[in-house]
């Protein structure tokens, strides 16, 4: 299996955009009933206020409506929240399926390295990781990614391994040696940066028209 972080990542919004359809089909049929429950109701009150005029009664019925609709609404928003936080959880257990195929995560560390190399500049860079995941990486290995970094920035550059482990989903943080600059490449950095983008796609379809 070769796919890397991203990969799975859209994989599971993919899923998570039709589950999202299901979910806005099963609440706009709740809405639908319900405004049409209110609307009666709102004509019924309407007609026993009638003797005390059309605009009177028309008052009652927008405000009964309206109430209907920001109901709508924020059952809309506690879809949302459910969604995201169903999917961030599918997402965990993906990548952490993923870490199973000692050959799948050593390549996609391979690749967050190599971002996060480019996204800091390159240079003298350390790489901090988990304690099982320093056992990925031989010196050779360590010295043709800093090869590729340097490709890619212009600088030439150097890999070490930070001495200290960090506790992580998995993935890994690149810094420049006197810590001026980092890139946060570990999964759950990647999850959380990706929040904002998936409450938006999310949003889009539990909203539209």
């Amino acid at each position: 299996m070769k796919q890397g972080l991203d990969r799975i990542i859209q994989k599971i919004l993919g899923s998570a955009e039709k589950e999202s359809e299901r979910i806005l089909s099963e609440a706009k049929k709740g809405f639908n009933e319900k405004l049409a429950s209110t609307r009666k109701e709102a004509e019924q009150k309407g007609s026993a206020i009638i003797g005390r005029g059309e605009r009177e009664a028309k008052m009652i019925e927008q405000r009964t409506l309206a109430g209907a609709r920001i109901k709508a609404k924020q059952m809309r928003l506690d879809i949302q929240e459910k969604l995201v936080k169903e999917i961030f959880s599918a997402a965990e257990q993906e990548l952490a399926n993923l870490r199973k195929d000692r050959k799948a995560y050593a390549e996609a560390m391979r690749g967050l390295i190599k971002e996060a190399g480019r996204a800091v500049g390159g240079g003298e860079l350390e790489i901090q990781m988990g304690k099982e995941d320093r056992k990925l990486f031989s010196s050779q290995e360590l010295q043709r990614l800093a090869e590729e970094i340097s490709k890619s920035t212009g600088e030439r550059s150097t890999l070490s391994v930070y001495p200290t482990s960090i506790s992580t989903m998995g993935g890994a943080i690149v810094q420049r040696a006197n810590g001026s600059v980092k890139s946060d490449n570990t999964f759950e950095a990647r999850l959380k940066r990706m929040e904002g983008d998936l409450r938006r796609r999310v949003a889009a379809v539990l909203f539209k028209p």
